[in-house]
């Protein structure tokens, strides 16, 4: 799983490749990270969700998400979403934003979801 250390500025951990099946360790300082990118994470995190109150809660509120035990059938594995939702978080305070109060991003779904 992937967490982000404030002190050093770089997100750290361990992600199972989707190509090989085996673990690869990461280590990002995010540099690279834009307002876009943000915006754009926060809308394929709400994909992953399946929209609704779920995918709202994730792109608002990364910091505080968590997926309830009550929840069925989603359209990604759980802990893939997680690991999404952790470069939000760690996205979102490298840019000096507030994890657990982000802006909704405009979602134009033509009520896909």
């Amino acid at each position: 799983m992937l967490e982000y250390d404030r002190v050093k500025g770089v997100i750290r951990g361990t992600i199972k490749s989707p190509l090989s099946g085996r673990a690869v360790k990461v280590e990002d300082d995010l540099k690279w990270a834009t307002e876009e990118d943000l915006k754009n994470l926060q809308i394929e995190v709400y994909v992953m969700c399946g929209g609704g109150l779920l995918g709202d809660f994730a792109t608002t509120q990364p910091a505080d998400f968590y997926i309830d035990v009550r929840v069925g059938k989603l359209p990604y594995p759980k802990r893939d979403i997680m690991q999404a939702v952790k470069v939000l978080e760690a996205m979102a305070i490298k840019l000096g934003k507030n994890p657990h109060d982000l802006p909704r991003p405009n979602i134009v779904s033509a009520w896909i979801f």
